[in-house]
């Protein structure tokens, strides 16, 4: 139906714009455009005030922060208070060059802080805000020693929501800091992208299992053995996951699927201690299934966990074959192929 294509662009146009919308914000916040953007036209002498100030407010939450006890939230939030005066007053300072008498008492600030918010200068107060004003500016200032010790955590909560609100209004870093910080940061960002890069090509170039989840074919099946399609599903299992019977003509081949490149063959015995009982074998390959040549022979012993590898010299085949002795058998764990 046309509404249904009309509906998929207008989905398709939505995502396009959100994705540009969120890879505009990380670029932004990577290269730390707005905070130089803020900073830019302050003066020396503003930003070093505004530096103090904000510094001022830090000192004091790191020592509320050492104040855990309940008994002591009142302390705890006389020294938020502190920290909120000086942190409204820096929020102010860096919104109008023309502030006076700053630090401003704290009724005095939060009153022009709101006008900023309500003119859109800022973004919303949080919530509770009237509230944490009232606790903050009591008239009282014994008020909050005569609450019970839960009431006080609680409204030490709600004062270090505000903080936490008013850090985030201030930018106390110089220009100079602000561009070493993106110049940090542009650097460790392409050192990860080289790093992502580097790690995709060796994915790419490394070899794989290209046996993995292949088609596994025997000259015959001892009975009550497994499928011996597990000798291909990338794991050793024990006892084995192909057994031929005792024949002639013995084994257990792997059809890639196509001529492919090979650099490591890995052949995994069966794993109940009777490693030698298929020796010698044969490794062969071969590119249409009727002309097999061999490329390798083994006469010791290997095992589950420490397999036959063979790392032939610019080979190509489509099916690798385990051959075993006139008489005897092949019982195989897992084969593996790496190439390409």
């Amino acid at each position: 139906m046309p509404w249904l294509g009309i509906l998929e662009l207008h989905v398709l146009r939505r995502l396009g714009s959100t994705a540009t919308r969120l890879g505009r914000k990380l670029r932004d916040a990577l290269l730390l455009k707005h905070p130089e953007a803020v900073v830019r036209d302050y003066s020396p002498a503003r930003q070093a005030v505004i530096r103090q100030l904000y510094q001022a407010a830090m000192a004091r939450i790191a020592l509320a922060d050492e104040t855990t006890d309940a008994r002591y939230a009142a302390a705890a939030v006389a020294l938020h208070r502190e920290a909120v005066r000086f942190l409204i007053s820096a929020i102010l300072l860096s919104q109008d060059a023309t502030l006076q008498g700053v630090p401003l008492a704290l009724r005095a600030g939060a009153d022009k802080l709101e006008e900023l918010v309500q003119a859109g200068a800022l973004p919303a107060l949080p919530k509770r805000y009237a509230e944490t004003m009232s606790i903050l500016d009591a008239p009282d200032l014994l008020a909050l020693d005569r609450l019970r010790p839960r009431r006080a955590v609680r409204d030490r909560a709600l004062v270090e929501t505000l903080v936490q609100w008013l850090r985030r209004q201030v930018e106390p870093r110089s220009l100079r800091r602000i561009r070493a910080t993106r110049t940090v940061r542009l650097v460790l960002a392409g050192a990860v992208l080289l790093g992502l890069i580097a790690w995709g090509l060796v994915s790419i170039l490394s070899a794989k299992n290209i046996a993995l989840h292949k088609r596994v074919t025997m000259s015959s099946q001892y009975p009550g053995t497994p499928n011996p399609q597990g000798a291909t599903d990338g794991r050793v299992v024990a006892p084995y996951q192909a057994h031929t019977a005792i024949e002639s003509d013995p084994w257990i081949a792997v059809d890639l699927g196509a001529v492919r490149k090979i650099s490591t063959v890995k052949i995994y015995n069966r794993t109940d201690w009777h490693y030698e009982s298929s020796l010698p074998l044969t490794l062969e390959f071969s590119k249409n299934r009727t002309d097999y040549y061999a490329v390798d022979r083994r006469t010791v012993a290997f095992t589950g966990s420490k397999p036959w590898v063979f790392t032939p010299r610019a080979s190509s085949a489509r099916f690798v074959r385990v051959h075993g002795h006139p008489g005897g058998c092949v019982v195989l764990t897992e084969i593996k192929v790496y190439g390409h």
